[in-house]
């Protein structure tokens, strides 16, 4: 899950926690299945390059543009490549596609 400090703990979340543990909890009880979810954090003031897969700008004020250069795809060859292949060796995994996936919340949403 992409912007990972927000996945758990309220005091590293800056804008509100997400609640995926509390919610694992829940569906681990209710529907009887185990799995990992692995959080990773955002660059910081990278994040909007790295969660796009393409240019863009962005005027946050009147006087400022910024010109973000998308480089989405090469966090994602990372996950392929490097992030995953790690997990599945050292976890007791399924690694095929049906039992993997990749979810965020806006940025990190239109990277998944």
């Amino acid at each position: 899950m992409h912007d990972g400090q927000n996945l758990f703990d309220e005091l590293t979340a800056p804008f509100g926690e997400w609640g995926v543990d509390e919610c694992l909890d829940t569906l681990s009880a209710k529907l009887k299945f185990d799995l990992i979810v692995v959080g990773i954090d955002n660059g910081k003031e990278d994040r909007l390059a790295e969660y796009s897969p393409y240019d863009f700008k962005v005027k946050p004020d009147e006087v400022n543009t910024w010109d973000v250069k998308g480089v989405g795809d090469l966090y994602l060859a990372s996950l392929v490549h490097d992030v995953k292949p790690y997990i599945d060796s050292v976890y007791r995994t399924k690694p095929d596609k049906s039992n993997t996936h990749i979810c965020g919340s806006s940025m990190g949403g239109l990277l998944s």
